[in-house]
Formats: C-alpha cells, sequence, structure tokens
C-alpha cells in the first residue's frame, strides 16, 4: 500500500443486494435501453480486486446478470469467465483491475445484450448495434465511421501512471503520420476526470516553481536562484531535465532521497514526500521530480478536470469516472515501463504557468432534478458527462439528444421510457428495464427516461453522451 492515501472508495456506500431475478421486459433491438457488457482491463497501475471499484462493479454486473446469459457472456468476455471460475472455486483474485470500458473502441467494445427471436438471450457488439439503428450519423465528430467519438471509462488507480500529454489534432494526425507503430490514429484526445474518491493527480505546470539545490545546481539555474516564473525558463529547465541520460538522473535522485532521508521527522513538504513515494515505485526514474514543476490536486468526490491537449499531468491514486475523444494517443516521457517519446512530449507541451484554474471544472452544473452536467471547453464536440444523484424518495426525469452510455454505480432503480401523446406522457412498460450497482446501458437518441428510487440509498448514475 502507498503511505498517505486518500480512502478507497467506501464499498458499503455502492453495495446492495442481488437479486437473479432481475424485473426485465426482455428488451430487444426495438427497445430504446439495452444492457451492455464491458470489458475490464487488468494493468499493473490498477488497485486488486480486492480493493477496486472496477472488480466491485464487474462482480456486481456478472453476480445479477450471467444467469440469464452466462454461455454467451463468458464466450466474450475472458474476465467474466475469470470471475466466474475465481467464484465457484472460492479463490481469491489477485488482478490488478485498473479499467472498466464502455464504448466502441477496438480493444474493448462493449457487447449489446438483447431478446432474440428465438427467445434466448443473445450479444451484439455496440458498433453492429449502432449501424443496424442508424444511430451515429455526425461523420465529423466520428472519425472513425460509424463508432461512438468516445470512450467511457471506471477506473481504479493504485498506483502513479505516467507523466503524459495528449496531442492536439493537427500535432495527432503528424504523429501517427510518422509514427503510426506509437500513434495508432490520427485523432486528438482531450479527458475529462470526475472523481469518485478522493482522487490524486499531477496537472498542468505550477505558477512559481520552486526547486531543491541539486536541481538548481543540474539545470543551471542558480541566477534565478532555482525559482521559474517564466514560460521560457521554464521550457528549457524541464526540456533538459526530460532529456538527461540515465545515469546522471540516478546520481540527481541519490543525491535527492539523501538530502531528504537526512531530515529529522523525514520528507519536510508535499514535493519531497511525493518524490520519495514516486521513487518508491519507480526507482531513479526522471519522473520522481515532477511534483516540484507540476500542481498536485486531491479532487474531491463530484469535482472534475479537464485535460487539455498540451498539458502535462499524471494519475496517482484513487477512483473516478473518464470520459474521452475515442484515441489512443499517449506521448510519455517518466514513470513507465510503456514507450517514451521525450522529445515530442517537451516539444509539444504549452508551458503555460497559470492553467490549472481553467482545467478544474467544479461540480458540474445543474441542468434538471437532482442532474448534472459536467461540460469540456466549446472546441471539444465529442462528449460530455451527466450525473444523475436521487436520493431515495426522489424521482426524476431525462432525454438527450445522442446515444448515450450508462453506469449505475450505486442503489438500485426502475428506469421507464416515456411515450408522448397528445401531450400526456405515458410509460411504455415494455421497456422498463430494473437495474442495479454494475449495470451499463446503452441509450438511444431523444428517449425519455424517467426513474423513481423507491429504494433506501441514494441512486448514483453517470451517464457520457456527444455534446
Amino acid at each position: 500500500h502507498l503511505p498517505n492515501k486518500p480512502n478507497s472508495f467506501n464499498q458499503a456506500a455502492i453495495s446492495h443486494s442481488h437479486t437473479p431475478t432481475k424485473h426485465m421486459h426482455s428488451p430487444t433491438l426495438t427497445s430504446p435501453i439495452n444492457l451492455l457488457s464491458n470489458k475490464s482491463q487488468t494493468y499493473a497501475w490498477g488497485k486488486p480486486a480486492n480493493e477496486s471499484l472496477v472488480y466491485q462493479l464487474a462482480e456486481s454486473f456478472v453476480m445479477s446478470r450471467t444467469l440469464d446469459a452466462d454461455v454467451v457472456m463468458r464466450k466474450n468476455y475472458s474476465y467474466i469467465d475469470q470471475i466466474c471460475t475465481v467464484k465457484s472455486n472460492g479463490d481469491q483474485d489477485l488482478s490488478p483491475y485498473a479499467e472498466l470500458w464502455m464504448g466502441t473502441h477496438p480493444n474493448g467494445p462493449s457487447q449489446v445484450l438483447h431478446q432474440r427471436e428465438d427467445s434466448d438471450q443473445g450479444t451484439l457488439s455496440l458498433s453492429q448495434y449502432l449501424r443496424q439503428k442508424k444511430l451515429v450519423q455526425n461523420a465529423d465528430a466520428v472519425p472513425q465511421g460509424e463508432e461512438l467519438p468516445f470512450l467511457f471509462k471506471v477506473l481504479s488507480v493504485n498506483q502513479a501512471l505516467s507523466i503524459q500529454a495528449h496531442p492536439n489534432k493537427i500535432r495527432a494526425k503528424q504523429l501517427h503520420a510518422n509514427d503510426p507503430e506509437h500513434y495508432k490514429d490520427p485523432n486528438h484526445k482531450p479527458e475529462m476526470t470526475v472523481a469518485l474518491t478522493d482522487f490524486e493527480m499531477l496537472c498542468a505546470f505550477k505558477k512559481r516553481i520552486e526547486l531543491p539545490q541539486e536541481l538548481t545546481d543540474a539545470l543551471e539555474l542558480e541566477e534565478h536562484r532555482g525559482v521559474i516564473e517564466d514560460r521560457v525558463v521554464l521550457r528549457n529547465a524541464f526540456s533538459k531535465l526530460m532529456r538527461m541520460d540515465a545515469q546522471r538522473v540516478r546520481k540527481l535522485v541519490d543525491a535527492a532521497v539523501d538530502r531528504i532521508t537526512r531530515h529529522k521527522g523525514g520528507p519536510q513538504n508535499k514535493e519531497e514526500e511525493l518524490l520519495m513515494r514516486l521513487n518508491g515505485l519507480y526507482p531513479n526514474d526522471v519522473g520522481v521530480f515532477c511534483p516540484y514543476f507540476m500542481n498536485y490536486v486531491i479532487l474531491k468526490p463530484g469535482e472534475c478536470a479537464y485535460l487539455a491537449p498540451n498539458e502535462p499531468h499524471s494519475y496517482l491514486y484513487g477512483d473516478c469516472i473518464e470520459c474521452m475523444a475515442c484515441s489512443d494517443n499517449v506521448v510519455r516521457a517518466g514513470l513507465t515501463p510503456k514507450f517514451r517519446d521525450v522529445d515530442t512530449l517537451v516539444e509539444m507541451l504549452s508551458y503555460k504557468m497559470d492553467k490549472l484554474k481553467n482545467l478544474l471544472h467544479g461540480t458540474g452544473r445543474v441542468i434538471g432534478n437532482h442532474i448534472k452536467v459536467y461540460l469540456p471547453p466549446a472546441e471539444v464536440k465529442e462528449f460530455k458527462i451527466v450525473k444523475v444523484d436521487l436520493p431515495p424518495g426522489e424521482e426524476t426525469q431525462w432525454q438527450l439528444e445522442h446515444v448515450s452510455i450508462a453506469i449505475v454505480m450505486s442503489g438500485a432503480a426502475r428506469l421507464n421510457v416515456l411515450s408522448k401523446k397528445e401531450q400526456k406522457e405515458e410509460i411504455l412498460h415494455e421497456h422498463a428495464l430494473d437495474v442495479s450497482q454494475g449495470d451499463s446501458l446503452v441509450i438511444d437518441p431523444n428517449t425519455n427516461i424517467r426513474v423513481d428510487n423507491e429504494g433506501k440509498e441514494n441512486l448514483l448514475i453517470f451517464i457520457a453522451t456527444q455534446k
């Protein structure tokens, strides 16, 4: 376990009893709401199963839904087979469950569960579903044809991800053309993160940077006394640091660790604490110095950060919702065993030292009864995030213009589809769907949803849709 990390997601807050016979009026392809089966990704930085929200959601879904489609779903997704096998054997799963993917990305496409004409449960890919129903038509926002323009995720982060940034559209096209092995598509990848727990991250450059003596000397900043308040000085210093050879970096890290350990009482500030923590995970990596340059941020549950192109960031610990333009383009330069493209990273960064205030987007804007929206900047057309946080005994209603993907984080309720006839709304009972923690679903455009929370705990649903 990492020292000094925020508390894990409160498992009790999202738990509920699962019944194998949820009320469900057998949605077919004629239904505007259909359940999804999604891909869980196990990466080294993910939380172990017994601490991972990603695993909790996957397990909840498997335990409550596989009785309907056990064979089909286990065939489609190895993680479902793994959960079923571990459960049946009474074993403990030690895999690091890092991400739950919802969308049409080829490395983890969602499957739509639907009722076939022969009355058996079946699946088809979300891409097939969208094509058959002709639901995605904005070609400008969907560079891959008829795929969704966004990828929706839940993340459970146990240790630091790479020091990274994402290219804008112009650079993404250049990178893909010049190095398709590492940059597999020509799209940009703006991201939004909504915290589910206290969520630690490094994000954007500080407004005023104060360096310790070993870095001041190594970066030849004596005349500035180790203080950086200018973009040009920052560009030169950060580029020089990230391009240092491994032997020199090792000596710098050794000097920093020696200085910190000589302090009575250990680290004297957050930068020293983070350096020691990161060095324990990635020994002698140049990225351990990034806390001196970048803002350390803890998002509180419900708070949002927008990760703009050309801005450095690194997730450190916690659980979050994430939505992004559908792309694989990540430029890395530290804290990773993966491919590092240092020259590209240091050349593409904005080096803006007052950017953080524009990246933190608060707790969303109220757009309805117990409904908030998190909007990226105007130039990002691919996605927005909607949160439904419905207390017991309350009801709410929403209707979104584009195809949307929803995931139930906690609680249980029946989703009703409304139809308007002669200025009166009527419930289409044949499309009603009972959902609970771990369930996710695709909702057709302009579907009017009403939900009544008749349970004893808050119903928390996050929704991703095109802006």
